[in-house]
């Protein structure tokens, strides 16, 4: 069974990067839609023979630690299961590391095919927490430069102190706040799950009063989701500051 594991990961990640970055694949979606739900469903009866690497664990984009603790053999996209989403790996079949083995170059084309969004999503851009923070510090920068009003809105369940909550319904309705903030925002905007109980969000180019009016919507939406099953919810703003940090500042005066 840990071959056929082991073949199938290697199928599915040769027709991922045929797929994304050689723009040519071989095999149709419903062979590489099998090949995948035949691994998940391995990977299920067999949870032991799960290798740490394998595909079905990368769901949205998840791996940047591994981008920044190792040095990269080469970009690899994988195809989310029908959900024409990407993300990056550290490691490609042997077979197709030649052109990396070899000195060979990626050019312009190839990189904007690899980094650009391969399918139009409205609402807000939801991602991972490690990509959230550096997303965040690069919005930071940019308000140090050019005086833009972002703001930082925080909404967090309320959980009852004198009543247990099962898990189950504390993440079902933390899936729901998600919905309803991906559906309330901008494609500029930016979400990401910040504890068990709290949802992130960054809003563009907007005031206090603006990202007030926003939060409200999400909890409104929120609660026309869940119906009675929602769990109340609250939230918590602040706008991204202005002023450089005291350490940027005395590297911009030595500077």
């Amino acid at each position: 069974m840990k071959e056929r594991m082991d073949e199938l990961i290697n199928y599915i990640n040769k027709a991922s990067y045929e797929y994304y970055v050689l723009d040519n694949p071989t095999i149709t979606d419903q062979e590489y839609d099998d090949y995948y739900n035949e691994l998940l469903s391995i990977e299920e009866k067999y949870p032991e023979l799960k290798r740490e690497d394998s595909p079905t664990n990368r769901v949205g984009g998840a791996v940047l630690d591994k981008f920044e603790s190792k040095k990269f053999n080469t970009y690899e996209f994988v195809k989310n299961n029908g959900k024409d989403a990407y993300h990056l790996f550290e490691s490609m079949p042997e077979d197709l590391k030649n052109n990396r083995q070899t000195g060979c170059q990626m050019d312009l084309d190839q990189l904007m095919r690899q980094v650009t969004e391969r399918k139009y999503r409205p609402g807000a851009y939801a991602v991972e927490y490690d990509r959230f923070s550096f997303i965040y510090q690069f919005i930071a920068r940019n308000v140090e430069r050019n005086g833009q009003h972002v703001q930082v809105v925080l909404l967090s369940m309320e959980l009852p102190e004198d009543k247990e909550i099962s898990l189950e319904r504390i993440e079902d309705s933390l899936v729901i706040l998600e919905s309803a903030i991906v559906r309330s925002l901008r494609r500029g905007d930016v979400t990401s799950r910040f504890s068990s109980t709290q949802q992130v969000v960054v809003l563009m180019d907007a005031t206090k009063e603006d990202g007030v009016m926003v939060a409200n919507r999400i909890l409104k939406k929120y609660n026309a989701l869940a119906k009675e099953a929602a769990i109340p919810a609250y939230f918590d703003i602040v706008e991204v500051p202005h002023t450089l940090s005291k350490r940027s500042e005395k590297n911009k005066e030595k500077s």
